[in-house]
């Protein structure tokens, strides 16, 4: 038997190899480890299929907004892979090396196991690689099942191989996702920024299938916000002003919006409720217990070290990739939040352990058999986010960045939580009836803080009078206007308003952020609320009514996309692809002459003044200049406009200038009026800071960078 090993990345293959030679695995005969570096193959991009596809004409000049419309829809007749350009490995192997080295051992051997991440993305990554080497089809192939990259996990992997066919939904899963988001992307986002630019509105409009509900959510927010009248919004409530005791009515019966009268109807209500007596028809008190929070699922442990350390989403998420990768946490895109009993014992094994990091010597446990709140029989794809087996010492997680500490210690924290005491509670509730509305205030006497005494959420007695049944209270009627809704933050997003609309997965919804962010949204510096920018506006107007404005859609899509993952009710890639190609036809029919002012945002043509004009080295132009914040920094563009046509011809900047320090729109009109700009610094995405001798603009207004180095 000769066995190949395929991991995902090199530090994935250095740790399996570990687990591999530390075990006893006689059955897997002579092994070999290769190694892809995440996706090695993408989808081609439209102009590789032909030249019409192509957003430059063959002279490298940018194509007309109307060249571009006659040329949708780009719909390919047979979806093709290649290799991915640009990925390198750390050794600096290029991608075309890595895939034959793959190649090479495939051929070689007699059994294949998958060893990429058991999940939709990992399957894909494997599968799209054996799928260009035919000579899979005559090996067995197995798939490593694992919930943590641990030496303990992948020797209990070893031990009870999958089946690797088992997982070819997934792959077929993530790849219609992807020829999905890649339709949408390519066609749409050319159609709406042609269109609007025809109109004089001189941005681009990128759409995505995900995104763009996104941007609407945050649109709509911020209307209501923006329509909201205080005037006629108002809230009826009953106050015991001698103990500041405030009782609540049912928001249907006693809260007013211009929709049921606004505040004509309250202050109707007002006037009866002062006639009327309030009479104390309930009160009852009970023992309750409250039990600890249920465990993480990624999108709550993102909002919850967005609230604790102010990381944004994509920054939890590449923290918690490295502690993942070094074995420390489970598997990370998770929307589950409970764990198998097996975790459930080697967590409750090792409590004294996991104490002793977070520095917690008056810990009680009191939960020792399994709580179906915490713990499934059943079988999990993937657990909740937890610690994993392999406990580090008190000495190395202090040699840990600082970041790493918090968040590690954060989801040990709230793991440990589980087998703490609940809180336990007499909870009180007093109904009165005034004028036939009941009106309530709740109280709580706390006898056990529980688990709240180590979670920094204790909580406090609310006392209330003696009320008796039947007893007649003074109380005040009082109309309180209402506060319009707030702006959503990040933590909402990920905490709450993506997952209750469906909009994206645990994986993604970090990175969704990020691109909305930087085209659509504003995000305020101190508590991160997020604001549309004109554009958005405009994009959300012009989109209006379709199913890409849709939260509805988007997660009915997500809702079959998971269907075909799990191989249920004969959904598949190629339907979900055609309904998509379909979609993408109609909105081009419905949108290709839409006409108007979107948004309330007048077009740019509108404001000429606002577009200056330049003699660079080859030729007379107008320009526009913007500076604009990338995913690991800020960019600098300059935009060229023929001057007669007003047609958009060059961008100069955003790839070029890509994290350039101390750029700005003087230094690139010098490199445009004189095709040289002297000695400039730039940063890596990595934040190592390198300098160039000399930039030059080549003739097609790309630049070229001379004698790079490296500090």
């Amino acid at each position: 038997m000769k066995t190949v090993i395929i991991a995902e990345k090199p530090s994935q293959k250095k740790k399996i190899k570990e687990a591999y030679d530390s075990g006893n695995f006689p059955e897997l005969g002579e092994v070999k480890f290769v190694n892809a570096r995440g996706h090695l193959f993408e989808l081609k991009e439209p102009e590789e299929y032909t030249d019409t596809w192509d957003r430059k004409n063959t002279d490298g000049s940018w194509k007309s907004n109307d060249q571009v419309l006659n040329a949708l829809p780009i719909i390919p007749d047979d979806w093709n892979y290649r290799l991915k350009r640009e990925a390198r490995s750390k050794k600096g192997q290029s991608v075309s090396a890595l895939f034959k080295d793959i190649q090479a051992a495939v051929k070689w051997c007699d059994q294949i196991i998958i060893a990429t991440d058991p999940d939709s993305e990992g399957a894909a990554i494997a599968w799209k690689i054996l799928w260009k080497i035919p000579e899979y089809q005559d090996k067995v192939i197995k798939q490593l099942e694992f919930n943590a990259q641990t030496i303990p996990d992948f020797q209990k992997a070893f031990r009870s191989l999958g089946e690797g066919k088992n997982y070819i939904p997934m792959a077929y899963q993530a790849m219609a996702r992807e020829k999905s988001d890649w339709l949408v992307g390519m066609n749409i986002s050319r159609l709406t920024t042609s269109v609007l630019q025809k109109q004089g509105y001189r941005d681009y409009f990128p759409v995505g299938r995900v995104q763009t509900p996104t941007v609407g959510l945050i649109v709509k927010r911020e209307l209501e916000i923006q329509n909201f009248d205080g005037n006629e919004n108002w809230r009826i409530i009953l106050v015991d002003q001698p103990n500041d005791v405030k009782f609540n009515g049912k928001e249907s019966e006693t809260c007013f919006t211009p929709e049921n009268g606004g505040k004509a109807s309250a202050e109707k209500l007002l006037s009866i409720l002062k006639q009327g007596e309030s009479k104390v028809v309930d009160l009852k008190t009970e023992a309750k217990v409250l039990s600890a929070p249920k465990l993480y699922k990624f999108s709550k442990l993102m909002a919850d070290a967005s609230r604790r350390f102010k990381f944004s989403p994509g920054k939890v998420k590449k923290i918690y990739q490295k502690l993942y990768e070094d074995g420390w946490v489970s598997y990370p895109r998770t929307d589950e939040e409970k764990i198998a009993p097996s975790e459930f014992k080697y967590l409750l094994d090792n409590v004294n352990k996991f104490l002793e990091i977070l520095e917690i010597n008056d810990f009680h446990v009191a939960n020792t058999i399994p709580d179906k709140r915490y713990v499934s029989e059943g079988k999990l794809d993937h657990s909740a986010n937890i610690p994993s087996s392999q406990i580090p010492t008190v000495a190395q997680v202090n040699s840990w960045d600082m970041e790493q500490q918090k968040l590690y210690k954060m989801i040990v924290l709230h793991t440990m939580l589980m087998f703490a005491p609940k809180m336990s509670f007499d909870g009180t509730t007093v109904t009165v009836n005034n004028s036939n509305l009941l009106f309530t205030v709740k109280g709580q006497h706390i006898k056990d803080q529980g688990w709240t005494k180590w979670d920094n959420k204790t909580k406090k007695d609310k006392t209330l009078p003696d009320y008796q049944l039947g007893q007649i209270l003074n109380l005040t009627p009082t109309m309180n206007q209402m506060n319009p809704p707030k702006r959503y933050t990040e933590i909402d997003m990920t905490d709450h308003v993506l997952d209750s609309n469906g909009l994206g997965r645990p994986s993604t919804q970090a990175m969704i952020l990020e691109k909305v962010e930087s085209t659509y949204l504003n995000k305020n510096s101190k508590n991160a609320e997020l604001s549309p920018k004109p554009q958005a506006f405009v994009l959300m107007d012009f989109l209006n009514d379709t199913n890409l404005a849709s939260p509805e859609m988007t997660a009915k899509w997500e809702e079959y996309l998971d269907k075909i993952g799990e191989n249920k009710d004969n959904a598949s890639q190629e339907v979900f692809v055609k309904q998509t190609e379909g979609m993408v036809n109609s909105l081009i029919n419905d949108l290709s002459g839409k006409i108007g002012t979107f948004g309330g945002v007048k077009a740019a043509q509108d404001n000429e003044s606002s577009k200056k004009t330049i003699k660079t080295v080859f030729g007379e132009f107008k320009y526009t200049y913007f500076e604009g914040k990338g995913k690991y920094g800020t960019y600098y563009q300059l935009k060229l406009f023929n001057i007669s046509t007003n047609e958009l011809e060059h961008e100069i900047g955003k790839k070029q200038m890509l994290y350039a320090l101390n750029m700005n729109e003087d230094k690139l009109v010098k490199l445009l009026e004189t095709g040289r700009l002297g000695k400039t610094k730039f940063e890596t995405k990595e934040k190592k800071k390198y300098s160039v001798d000399e930039l030059t603009l080549n003739p097609d207004f790309t630049v070229t960078k001379h004698a790079e180095w490296i500090k």
